[in-house]
């Protein structure tokens, strides 16, 4: 075995039974290397980047063991992992750990070190190979403080955002509702003025009462839609079984009239599957979809409405095609927003309000909204959601 103090600078022979190579390897390589005296636990030999690591040179190593230059809290891990090679547990041993440098600094690194025994069996040498690690290390620390810096601010702008959202809907539901008080009223004393007094009222005062009840009408179902709006939006929903038949079934109900008063023809691909949903929102989805295709059909032509669905892997498609006026490109996704009215469509009733509610509703059950559309040859809405498996 080599003596401690034939060690005492980086150029130093190479460990017993080696040659030329190994000292030209040893000594060139790009990462660190350095040979321990297993019984001292004390430098033999290091090359000229491990003193760069260190921050000492080979001579100030040699009277060092590496126990003296390792990071004090990655001193027990090293003597297990020094142990299991003298031990035979283990061949060869791969582990981080610190090093605190000459300069006081702390340096990463990624050693890999194994043992050289004599003819006899024994230990003699440990030989270690050193990656410096430090640049990645402190990129990694920086990255992570980032990344929970973002995430704290992601979570507290969600947070005021939930808060904020929940105060708006609130605020929506509130003055809608005492709002349709005073709008009944309004309609309620026109209709007394006309009874009271109708047959003295001039043509134009009578004229103008009616467009007061209209007005009045017309802003109460507003009212009412967004008050379905809200509803939709913070309405608690339990998902479960929902078989699409029944919905589209009880759609159709409640459009009876408005089908036979358009003489609507309207075809269900029957039997239609069951989805994860909830029934009451469901319904109320399908039913605006199939009066948006009744409405939206230019005046003297009969509708013709198709409802289908599509089993799409876990998920099921419903849609509902018409041969109505059509969208323009630029509107489909605009149509699903709040109060988006097309200038083709102002001359139909409605408040603009039905689409998003039908996209509020789908979204907080899980599932995605869409459609596809060509001006003058009609629309296809559709939703997804998760197929139901009994």
């Amino acid at each position: 075995m080599m003596k401690p103090d034939a060690a005492k600078h980086s150029t130093l022979a190479s460990p017993a039974g080696t040659g030329d190579e190994f000292r030209a390897f040893f000594h060139l390589a790009g990462v660190g290397n350095a040979v321990v005296d297993v019984h001292t636990r004390k430098f033999v030999m290091v090359n000229r980047r491990f003193e760069e690591i260190t921050g000492y040179n080979a001579e100030e190593l040699h009277d060092r063991t590496f126990d003296d230059i390792t990071h004090p809290d990655d001193r027990g891990r090293d003597q297990a992992r020094f142990h299991e090679l003298i031990t035979g547990e283990h061949a060869e041993v791969k582990l981080e750990k610190r090093y605190v440098r000459k300069d006081g600094a702390m340096a990463w690194v990624h050693l890999t070190t194994t043992l050289l025994r004599g003819a006899d069996g024994c230990p003699r040498l440990q030989l270690g190979v050193i990656n410096d690690i430090t640049t990645q290390k402190t990129a990694q620390a920086e990255l992570e403080k980032l990344q929970c810096n973002l995430q704290r601010l992601v979570d507290e702008r969600t947070a005021a955002l939930t808060e904020k959202t929940s105060q708006l809907e609130g605020f929506v539901y509130t003055v809608a509702h005492d709002l349709r008080a005073p709008l009944r009223a309004i309609n309620g004393y026109a209709e007394f003025v006309i009874e009271d007094v109708g047959t003295a009222l001039s043509a134009g005062t009578a004229t103008y009462l009616e467009r007061i009840k209209q007005a009045a009408r017309r802003m109460d179902r507003l009212i009412r839609d967004l008050l379905s709006y809200s509803r939709a939006a913070q309405v608690e929903l339990k998902l479960e079984i929902v078989p699409l038949s029944e919905c589209v079934e009880a759609a159709l109900a409640a459009l009876h009239d408005q089908i036979e008063f358009r003489n609507a023809e309207i075809v269900v691909d029957s039997p239609l599957p069951a989805v994860r949903g909830e029934r009451g929102a469901i319904d109320q989805v399908i039913g605006h979809l199939l009066s948006n295709a009744l409405k939206f059909v230019p005046p003297g032509k009969r509708p013709v409405v198709q409802v289908r669905a599509e089993i799409r892997g876990g998920s099921v498609r419903l849609l509902v095609t018409d041969n109505g006026i059509g969208i323009r490109p630029d509107f489909h996704d605009r149509v699903f927003g709040i109060f988006e009215r097309l200038e083709d469509a102002r001359s139909y009733p409605g408040t603009g309000i039905g689409l998003p509610i039908v996209r509020k509703t789908i979204d907080r059950l899980g599932g995605s909204v869409g459609l596809q559309s060509e001006v003058g040859k009609g629309s296809t809405f559709w939703f997804d959601l998760g197929r139901a498996h009994s």
